[in-house]
C-alpha cells in the first residue's frame, strides 16, 4: 500500500461521521482505467454501512507513476501524517519516479511537460514537503528493514531517522526493537553511532 492505513481511532472517527453525514466527499477514480485512487476507507466503510457514495474522475494522468504522484500529493495535503510517515510515502515515490525516468530513457522519450526533472529523492521530497534526507532514509527503511519495523514508521509510532539507522542490524534485532517502542529503536541508533553495541 501507498498510504499508512488508518489508525483504529481514525477509522472509529470515519465511521461515526460516515454513519452521521454519510459519504460527504466523492471517491476519486482514475479516468479511463476505473481504478479507485482516493478514498478506499471511505468506500470500505459506506459498504459496510450499506450506504451510496458519489464518484469522480481525474483525468491526465499519463500512467501509472503519474497516478502515484497524484495519491501521494493528495495524502499531503488531507491526511494528518507526521513527517515520518510523508517520508516513507515520499520513498514509494521516489522508486516509481525512478522507474519512470528509466522506462523514459529506454524508450528515448522526454519527461512530461512541466515535470520536474532531477534527482528522484529531491522530486518525491518536493511533493511531500519533507527533506531529501528524509526520503532517503525512509527508503532505507522501505529496502532494509524488517516488516514490523517499517509498520512501525508507516503508523507514526516510530521515527524515520533512528528506524534508519538500526536496518544495519538483523531483521530480528530490528523486530524485537519495533516491538519495544520509539524509546529502544532511538537507544539503540544512538549506540549504533557512537559505535557502541545496542543495549541489551
Amino acid at each position: 500500500a501507498i498510504l499508512p492505513p488508518l489508525t483504529d481511532e481514525q477509522r472509529k472517527d470515519l465511521t461515526t461521521s460516515i454513519k452521521r453525514d454519510g459519504v460527504r466527499d466523492p471517491l476519486v477514480l482514475w479516468d479511463g482505467h476505473d481504478i479507485l485512487i482516493d478514498g478506499h476507507n471511505r468506500k470500505a466503510i459506506a459498504d459496510e454501512l450499506g450506504l451510496p457514495y458519489k464518484t469522480v474522475t481525474v483525468k491526465k494522468l499519463a500512467n501509472r507513476h503519474a497516478a502515484i504522484a497524484w495519491i501521494c500529493h493528495n495524502a499531503r495535503a488531507r491526511r494528518n501524517l507526521s513527517p515520518s510517515q510523508l517520508a516513507m510515502i515520499g520513498a514509494t515515490l521516489k522508486d516509481s519516479i525512478a522507474i519512470s525516468a528509466a522506462e523514459r530513457e529506454k524508450a528515448g522519450t522526454l519527461a512530461p511537460k512541466g515535470a520536474r526533472v532531477g534527482k528522484a529523492s529531491e522530486e518525491a521530497a518536493e511533493v511531500m514537503g519533507v527533506s531529501a534526507h528524509s526520503v532517503e532514509r525512509a527508503s532505507t527503511v522501505q529496502h532494509d528493514g524488517s516488516p514490523t519495523l517499517q509498520a512501525a514508521v508507516n503508523a507514526g509510532k516510530i521515527p524515520v531517522t533512528p528506524a534508519a539507522v538500526i536496518t544495519v542490524l538483523p531483521q530480528a534485532e530490528q523486530t524485537k526493537l519495533a516491538k519495544k517502542g520509539k524509546k529502544a529503536v532511538a537507544a539503540a541508533a544512538a549506540a549504533i553511532v557512537h559505535g557502541e553495541p545496542p543495549p541489551p
